[in-house]
């Protein structure tokens, strides 16, 4: 079980690389979106936490602590919550901003470009990823 718990923080971390890195890119050169809805602290601290759970994960791995298993199930938890409010932002709101302007890409927002199949998916992998945790926890 533990195997599996750390190949699926690996997966979380590599697609939420990804969507940290399509949402970093808003207002560059390369994409299409000039904006985002997202909360840059929500985004920073989701992307953080996200990337600390494994280093917790193995720290139980290593030690055999039980601690750290509830350290690395707070610490997506945490994530979590931020997760569910840049869900609510993404998927709550219309394709563009609500403020005129000439070109029709300066109210685009970046999360609207992102595949919902991704971001679904992330959003499964993280509930697979606290329930398995959470079997961890409590078995061990």
């Amino acid at each position: 079980m533990s195997k599996l718990v750390m190949m699926l923080l690996v997966v979380q971390v590599v697609v939420g690389s990804y969507l940290f890195m399509s949402v970093a890119s808003s207002n560059s050169r390369s994409s299409t979106a000039r904006a985002t809805r997202l909360p840059s602290l929500v985004v920073f601290g989701h992307s953080l936490l996200g990337i600390i759970a494994p280093v917790w994960w193995v720290a139980w791995l290593l030690t055999a602590d039980k601690m750290w298993v509830w350290v690395t199930l707070g610490s997506l938890l945490a994530s979590v919550a931020g997760g569910l409010v840049m869900a609510a932002r993404t998927f709550g709101h219309s394709d563009t901003l609500h403020k005129p302007a000439a070109d029709p890409a300066d109210v685009r927002v970046v999360e609207k470009q992102i595949p919902k199949s991704v971001l679904l998916g992330h959003g499964l992998g993280a509930t697979a990823l606290v329930g398995l945790v959470l079997v961890v926890g409590l078995t061990s």
